[in-house]
């Protein structure tokens, strides 16, 4: 018994044969007739006996080109050497940033994809988003080799909004995107804001007591926003006023006039007026009613306005026996200027055109009257 095991050993020992095996690169898988011996290797060799015989022997790695040899082993030793050849390099790029964009080299990619390089280069990677700062790098691509870059989170831009009021206004109130984010005081002062913000777009609503809101869109982008900002006038729907007219020409004479003025938006207005002419020269006299329309030409905040329309009067001339209607049509041009909270002197011309005793002529007034708002 003794002797057939030492037989055994004898044969084993006379017919094996020393295979060794030098790898480049390093981290490779290798088989042998099928047999995965990756967990033999060392130091990127393989030692190991093998028994007379015809051997396979692959070895493979990721993005190289597997190579395969077959040798015969007969009763003597051997080595070989693999060195395999690179053929691509792989490149995984992920990111946890939404809406984002990933170029390579200008080109868009799709997030969280390995894409595959033929050649060795150096590529430059960004990561862009709208409003917010780019992540932006250069990577040495070598083939053979795998990279994995988790780019990082991107940061918001953040510019500054400066808002500043061109005259001064009470209990000012300014909103973005619908949230307060300043409160005037409860006296006439000039507005003098500003914050950081993200870029972005905002819906600027700035108001003030007794006027009307001013409202903008706003696109920050990559540089402060300076605005300067003023509020018309919320104006009265209407007027009451009370004047006296000098007339001039054939109906020499004054008269007191009583408006009544209705204001359609914030330019247009319509007067209906109520006159009683006093002839000077004659014992003639005349009353009626003055309709007319007027724009605004030119506004100064609340202080001063000049307008410009046209009027019609309709009035009954008396003088002695004769008793006739006496019409107009004309034009007017008059400015309204501010003395106390919502009470203006009126100053206002007017040229119209007669019908008299078949006759056409012309006739100037003047007026000055006191006009009070609602």
């Amino acid at each position: 018994m003794r002797l057939l095991i030492f037989l055994s050993l004898f044969t084993q020992i006379l017919y094996s044969n020393t295979l060794k095996l030098s790898i480049s690169p390093e981290d490779t898988n290798i088989k042998i007739n099928n047999t995965d011996y990756t967990k033999d290797l060392k130091s990127a060799s393989l030692i190991k006996k093998f028994d007379d015989g015809e051997y396979k022997i692959e070895v493979c790695k990721k993005n190289y080109k597997c190579e395969l040899k077959t040798i015969w082993l007969m009763g003597e030793d051997k080595e070989l050497k693999f060195e395999l050849q690179a053929i691509k390099a792989e490149l995984l790029i992920t990111s946890n940033n939404i809406d984002s964009i990933i170029l390579v080299n200008k080109k868009q990619i799709e997030k969280n994809k390995i894409i595959e390089f033929k050649k060795n280069e150096t590529i430059e990677i960004e990561e862009i988003k709208d409003y917010f700062k780019s992540n932006k790098m250069m990577l040495k691509i070598e083939k053979g080799n795998s990279y994995t870059i988790n780019l990082p989170e991107l940061k918001a831009i953040t510019k500054k909004l400066k808002i500043k009021s061109i005259y001064k206004y009470k209990n000012t109130s300014i909103r973005l995107n619908g949230k307060e984010v300043y409160k005037g005081l409860d006296k006439s002062i000039n507005t003098n804001y500003q914050k950081s913000l993200n870029a972005g777009n905002y819906d600027l609503h700035i108001s003030a007591e007794g006027y009307h809101p001013f409202e903008k869109k706003i696109n920050i982008t990559d540089k402060d926003i300076n605005l300067e900002y003023k509020l018309n006038k919320k104006t009265k729907n209407l007027e009451f006023g009370l004047g006296l007219s000098y007339l001039y020409d054939r109906l020499l004479g004054g008269y007191p006039q009583i408006d009544i003025i209705f204001k359609l938006k914030d330019k247009i207005n319509f007067k209906l007026g109520i006159l009683y002419v006093v002839n000077f020269s004659t014992d003639a006299e005349y009353y009626g009613l003055t309709l007319s329309s007027s724009y605004d030409l030119y506004k100064h905040q609340d202080l001063f306005t000049l307008y410009a329309g046209l009027d019609i009067l309709f009035s009954k001339y008396i003088n002695n026996n004769i008793d006739y209607l006496l019409n107009g049509l004309g034009i007017n041009l008059g400015t309204n200027i501010k003395l106390l909270k919502d009470l203006f002197i009126n100053l206002e011309l007017n040229n119209r055109l007669h019908y008299m005793y078949n006759n056409d002529y012309y006739n100037i007034s003047g007026k000055i009257g006191i006009i009070y708002s609602f």
